[in-house]
């Protein structure tokens, strides 16, 4: 039985009684690191430190950003198809651990601004592929946007790959803030 104490008039307290003479929490003296829930096995293709990793297309425009939730890209796609497309590299090294396998790819975003954003990611990964293309929309709270992928094993990649990101399927120019993508390497 939890015992709930009454505070006011006729509010109540929900915390347990245990937990109510329970010392504040320490003030934290650093910022949280918003990729620290993936754990060791995920491989990071872009942490939104390398202001050069993302790459405009045609009327796209890709500038760096620094906010509360961390630091990215923002990628505004002023056209709806491959024209207003921003790219992040894929290397040789990681393609190859994959060929044969699946993995889960894993982009950090969030809206820029109030308005939500349908976008759509595909991968490019020259001779094993790629995942097709995927629709998301994305509000104005950080989220995590998953993509399962299958390899063939029969062919390796001789060069890098790309991740191929349009932030608004409309091409109104709504903006995506990109904080990282990493590949969950699977079996």
């Amino acid at each position: 039985m939890i015992d709930v104490a009454l505070k006011g008039e006729g509010n109540f307290d929900l915390v347990p009684k245990e937990l109510q003479t329970a010392a504040p929490a320490a003030a934290q003296s650093e910022p949280l690191d918003p990729l620290r829930r993936f754990s060791g096995d995920w491989v990071s293709v872009y942490n939104g430190k390398e202001p050069n990793a993302v790459s405009p297309r045609g009327q796209a425009l890709v500038t760096p950003f620094s906010d509360s939730d961390g630091e990215g890209a923002t990628i505004a796609s002023n056209a709806p198809g491959k024209d207003g497309e921003a790219t992040v590299e894929t290397p040789e090294e990681l393609l190859q651990t994959l060929a044969g396998k699946t993995a889960t790819i894993a982009l950090t975003v969030k809206a820029d601004g109030d308005v939500p954003t349908q976008i759509y990611v595909e991968c490019a990964f020259g001779a094993m592929g790629g995942c097709g293309r995927h629709r998301f929309t994305v509000g104005n709270e950080r989220s995590d946007e998953l993509i399962h992928v299958t390899f063939d094993g029969k062919m390796a990649p001789s060069e890098a790959g790309q991740i191929v990101i349009n932030s608004d399927v409309m091409g109104k120019g709504r903006k995506l803030k990109l904080y990282g993508v990493r590949v969950l390497p699977g079996s």
